[in-house]
């Protein structure tokens, strides 16, 4: 296999991946560890390649990736399954490209949350909640202490993030390829 062609095969893995994670975040409201462990222990191996970023880069982009959205766990917007999905797709990417990653995930999710609570006819609650959060969060971080989940108000009916992920990281990898 040539490079060219074994970057494609990781990527429609990943891709695949992906789908099978939306598909069962949309339908469970889960992501199973399985595929998880599984798209993780692909991407390392991929990392190996002649079309891999390499393994150390892989570990790196899977650890920021995995630090920056376990914050939302933390904070309770985001379920462990997200955080550790988009830690996997941080691998398959490696280090130099998870903070765009990471970026294009966060505006996805966004724009996904608009959406949802747009369609779930909530829009006015959860933009009550978001400056809720914010105004406890203000707080906090002035008396020196750190967010939790406690300050935010805790919602009804959790979103499928899975979904912003693979948005995300397929808006990502297309905006990549164009420049």
């Amino acid at each position: 296999m040539t490079p060219d062609s074994t970057q494609l095969l990781g990527l429609l893995i990943m891709g695949v991946i992906l789908l099978i994670a939306i598909w069962q975040d949309m339908a469970h409201r889960k992501i199973p560890n399985a595929l998880v462990l599984l798209a993780s222990a692909f991407a390392l191996l991929w990392s190996t390649t002649a079309a891999g970023v390499g393994l150390g880069s892989a570990l790196l982009g899977g650890l920021v990736a995995f630090l920056v959205f376990v914050v939302f766990y933390v904070i309770g917007a985001m379920g462990a399954g997200d955080v550790k999905l988009v830690s996997a797709v941080g691998m398959f990417l490696g280090r130099a490209d998870v903070l765009g990653l990471c970026i294009t995930v966060l505006i996805a999710g966004g724009l996904q949350s608009l959406i949802w609570a747009l369609w779930k006819s909530r829009l006015k609650d959860v933009l009550h909640n978001t400056v809720q959060a914010m105004r406890n969060s203000a707080m906090r971080l002035a008396q020196g202490e750190i967010p939790n989940a406690q300050d935010f108000p805790a919602g009804h009916d959790p979103m499928p993030y899975a979904l912003a992920i693979g948005v995300g990281t397929l808006a990502y990898v297309i905006w990549k390829s164009a420049f």
